[in-house]
């Protein structure tokens, strides 16, 4: 017999009922074995955190902190910058009964700023003298701006949930400023700062920081700290685009434009002085002007750099002929020879040594 609507509605009800009774004991019994672990734990402690003002997400001090500005600078910007509702930090100079005298000492919110390095900076801010706040010198309270008009006036009012502040309440930034040394450098900052120089690494697990380390055995103990160097990354840089330049030589050399050939291979020397083909296409395109003198001088260069350069042995070989045969018609033999010498150290070559025998039989 089938059973009517209405009861098999109320047993997929009671079922669904059972199974979520069920899952709820379950989730309370692992709530109750993991007690113990959640109250150690640091995630909590970081929760229970989140609304106060000492929360760290950037310690590092702003800008300022690191170059030399006037305090009227520091006032103008600071000034110009403040908007009504901005939340800031105060530490009280005197105490009266209608009002107190605070210097302000750093920025909450929205940006940062290092309000104490502007000297003689006060600013009074008014008290009801219903207001039972116990107030004394010296304590750090959060204020609030109520009035500006980005020149000179300045109103500020303390905050209604606003108490003394510890030291270590206030905003990291500013704690890291205050301990920093007088004088010091972004970069002396950040090789002194333990978000850079990564303590758990070196602490924690005792691992060198500046060593490669890896599971792969291909990449065990490899060292890449030089190639993550900037010199590194610039050095490869200009080479490809010395190279990109010294191409464009070659392509003018080739349409017959010797002294564009020239710019584009002086560019690539500027950019790469150790490119070996910007030098042998230069002195190649020298050649063509029968400029044979500079041709020789970036030969000398290019072999220095790179003895088995075979293009450069070759060009070298024939502008040295070259040289030698415009020597001797000056009448200077003995200069001659000696080009015939330094080819011949190049590359035993038939024609300079019959040449060579020639000269000296005129001698």
């Amino acid at each position: 017999m089938e059973s009517d609507p209405l009861s098999r509605t109320y047993h997929r009800s009671n079922s669904s009922r059972c199974i979520q009774n069920s899952l709820d004991r379950d989730e309370e019994e692992l709530n109750i074995k993991c007690e113990h672990i959640l109250r150690k734990c640091r995630l909590n402690e970081i929760l229970e955190e989140s609304n106060s003002e000492s929360v760290e997400v950037d310690g590092v001090p702003p800008f300022e902190s690191f170059f030399r500005f006037s305090s009227e600078e520091l006032r103008k910007k600071f000034l110009s910058d403040i908007k009504v509702g901005d939340l800031l930090f105060v530490r009280v100079r005197r105490v009266e009964i209608a009002a107190l005298f605070v210097e302000p000492i750093c920025m909450l919110k929205p940006f940062r700023r290092i309000l104490s390095l502007i000297r003689n900076f006060q600013i009074i801010i008014s008290r009801s003298v219903e207001d039972g706040r116990d107030y004394r010198v010296n304590d750090r309270l959060k204020a609030v701006v109520v009035e500006c008009d980005g020149f000179q006036d300045l109103k500020l009012e303390v905050a209604s949930e606003s108490v003394p502040y510890s030291e270590h309440q206030l905003p990291a930034y500013f704690r890291n400023f205050e301990n920093m040394k007088e004088g010091t450098t972004f970069d002396e900052y950040l090789a002194r700062s333990e978000a850079i120089t990564n303590p758990n690494l070196d602490r924690l697990f005792m691992i060198d920081a500046n060593r490669s380390v890896s599971l792969l055995p291909e990449l065990k103990d490899v060292d890449f700290s030089s190639k993550r160097c900037a010199p590194y990354i610039r050095k490869k840089q200009n080479q490809v685009l010395s190279m990109d330049f010294a191409q464009k030589g070659v392509d003018q050399i080739r349409e017959g434009n010797l002294k564009k050939a020239i710019h584009f291979f002086d560019q690539a020397l500027n950019t790469d002085n150790k490119n070996v083909e910007a030098l042998v296409g230069r002195a190649a395109a020298y050649a063509n002007m029968k400029q044979f003198i500079q041709s020789e001088h970036d030969l000398d260069v290019a072999l220095k750099l790179d003895s088995n350069h075979k293009n450069a042995q070759l060009y070298m070989v024939e502008i040295l002929l070259k040289l030698a045969q415009q020597l001797e018609e000056q009448h200077k033999l003995d200069d001659a020879k000696l080009k015939l010498k330094k080819l011949l150290t190049i590359k035993d070559d038939n024609r300079a040594l019959e040449y060579m025998q020639s000269l000296n039989k005129k001698k």
